[in-house]
């Protein structure tokens, strides 16, 4: 994910939105936003 991002970034874009249903019940969703703000966000 984070390597998705920044070819994103290299491209030129500068906002993403993050879409966490998909399917996942709601403490998989809950889980999957927790994970994105915890390693993804960061390394950004």
């Amino acid at each position: 994910m984070i390597a998705k991002l920044r070819r994103y970034e290299a491209l030129g874009v500068d906002e993403f939105i993050y879409y966490a249903s998909l399917g996942l019940g709601l403490e998989e969703q809950k889980r999957s936003m927790q994970l994105f703000c915890d390693e993804v966000i960061p390394a950004l």
